[in-house]
């Protein structure tokens, strides 16, 4: 196996399980990779988490969505490839080039990139990309059908399909731009992230005082949170200075009167046991109302 493995360098463990089978060797590809060579020779140029720590660079996609009545929607964000901030969004029913340049002026407000990333979309090539462009920004274009090479704004478009498109129902532009205005706060602060170590992309300090509550990060989530609705946890005391001086609890958590309806309340009276002699009867065929004890004819 170690043989195999140094003369043929682009083999993987299952291609050597395969040629050792045709030599009448049973392996398992576990055993084949504890006897594999690990480790990789560097390459000539640096790696791409050293250009992403020492450049400044973002990536920008469009992302679709479709309301009530079928309506196609176009959500444009950009995204801080170092920390995987959010650092623009917005949406629109219209995708025109004038709409993109006037969102190129808007996300430059804030600040700027040495580097963007975008795709082989008609919109992001014209007057946007001359925006970027004359302030000295590098726009970086991928290969055409290699959604890949921009993998961290599709990993984000997933991400916001799975949380959040999947569990409303969108009845307009003005409303999925106040869902995407109260989701970006909880991505950037308030969601863990597995690239950077569990931590958020905006960081702050682990709470380690007061109890354990759930935090609704945006009014969406606390109105009627569905099943699979992401839900993020606090530790907060009564002291903290979320809370309120009345009754320690903040007042948009409070549940909305219009959700008793269909959420359980422990006010609500069980349901009478089935006794013996009303088994019997329904065996029988007996009709007996739950209200009175004697039969009907």
């Amino acid at each position: 196996m170690r043989d195999m493995t140094a003369k043929n360098p682009r083999w993987g463990a299952e291609r050597i399980r395969g040629e050792l089978l045709k030599l009448g060797i049973r392996v398992s590809k576990r055993t084949i990779q504890r006897y594999m060579q690990v480790a990789r020779k560097p390459g000539d140029g640096q790696r791409w988490r050293t250009f992403i720590k020492n450049h400044a660079t973002w990536a920008c996609d469009f992302m679709q969505t479709f309301d009530a009545l079928f309506r196609p929607i176009f959500i444009l964000f950009c995204i801080d490839l170092k920390r995987r901030r959010i650092v623009h969004a917005a949406v629109t029913y219209h995708l025109t080039d004038d709409w993109c340049a006037q969102q190129a002026r808007n996300v430059m407000m804030d600040g700027q990139p040495e580097v963007l990333i975008v795709d082989r979309h008609s919109k992001l090539g014209g007057k946007s990309a001359t925006m970027f462009k004359a302030v000295g920004v590098r726009v970086v274009r991928t290969v055409i059908r290699a959604p890949l090479m921009n993998a961290f704004a599709e990993r984000f478009v997933g991400t916001l399909r799975r949380e959040l498109l999947d569990h409303v129902l969108i009845l307009g532009d003005e409303h999925l731009a106040r869902l995407v205005r109260e989701y970006v706060p909880f991505y950037n602060e308030g969601r863990p992230h597995q690239a950077l170590d569990q931590q958020q992309p905006v960081p702050r300090a682990p709470e380690t005082t007061g109890g354990i509550v759930s935090l609704p990060s945006s009014g969406v989530f606390i109105r009627l949170p569905p099943s699979g609705m992401t839900r993020p946890y606090d530790a907060r005391g009564e002291s903290s200075h979320h809370t309120c001086a009345g009754d320690g609890v903040r007042p948009e958590l409070e549940e909305p009167r219009f959700l008793s309806h269909w959420r359980p309340s422990s006010s609500r009276a069980a349901p009478a046991a089935i006794t013996p002699r009303r088994r019997r009867d329904l065996r029988q065929g007996n009709r007996v109302p739950r209200s009175r004890g004697r039969r009907v004819p």
